[in-house]
């Protein structure tokens, strides 16, 4: 079932045409932008993977193409989509840390702008509890496309939360459900999920719609050792 959020091979080339548009290889060289996408790729592509996969990936670089338009640089968004979750590893606590260190020696490489460096890496260390804090408006939209999914239908949503169970699947059962209430409960506390009017209107209502019903399934009071067993998108 979780192999709904694992891209299809046949929209591989697609994707790399896509890194392709948005690095450039005249710069930096068509080698170091196609070794920097095969790392990318293998990393989205981990035994252990069925959420965060480049399936997730596209579907950021999606929204971010269609609201590009209201983006003040686009490409560093797009540039937080491709390694936000370049480093993810579910036993660990320090992956955006990591992904955001990486985004930046990578780009580096590839010759992109010390200033849009430091906004893509602001924007993943971001995701750790998606606090927009000190994120510029970029930033806002970033955050809420990485937190689109809680807004799909219910029949994605039961997708997602299969995906990121499978993820914690070393988590035991009672710890999970422990640590995944106390982060459903710690989104639906918020005043706003989203931080955009257009992704509000959009995804809000389901959102909560959907984090209501998986509190009610997994039930339970959150407890010692939760935080070892809570995934989030």
């Amino acid at each position: 079932m979780t192999k709904f959020f694992q891209l299809p091979p046949e929209a591989l080339p697609a994707l790399v045409e896509r890194w392709q548009a948005l690095v450039g290889v005249d710069g930096p060289g068509a080698a170091v932008v196609d070794r920097t996408f095969a790392m990318l790729a293998q990393r989205h592509g981990e035994r252990g993977r069925h959420y965060h996969t480049l399936g997730h990936v596209r579907a950021l670089l999606d929204l971010a193409s269609e609201f590009g338009g209201r983006l003040a640089d686009a490409r560093a968004v797009q540039f937080a989509c491709w390694f936000h979750d370049a480093i993810y590893k579910s036993r660990k606590q320090d992956n955006e840390e990591q992904s955001a260190l990486l985004a930046t020696a990578a780009l580096g490489r590839l010759r992109v702008p010390a200033p849009t460096l430091e906004r893509v890496a602001a924007m993943i260390r971001a995701t750790k509890g998606h606090d927009a804090t000190g994120l510029d408006e970029d930033g806002r939209w970033f955050l809420d496309f990485d937190l689109a999914i809680l807004g799909a239908d219910a029949a994605v949503y039961a997708e997602y939360q299969a995906a990121i169970r499978r993820e914690f699947r070393w988590v035991p059962a009672m710890l999970y459900r422990r640590g995944r209430r106390e982060v459903v409960e710690g989104f639906l506390r918020r005043e706003r999920l989203y931080f955009t009017e257009p992704m509000r209107e959009r995804c809000e209502a389901q959102a909560r719609i959907n984090l209501a019903a998986e509190l009610v399934a997994i039930g339970g009071s959150p407890g010692a050792g939760a935080e070892a067993a809570a995934g989030g998108p």
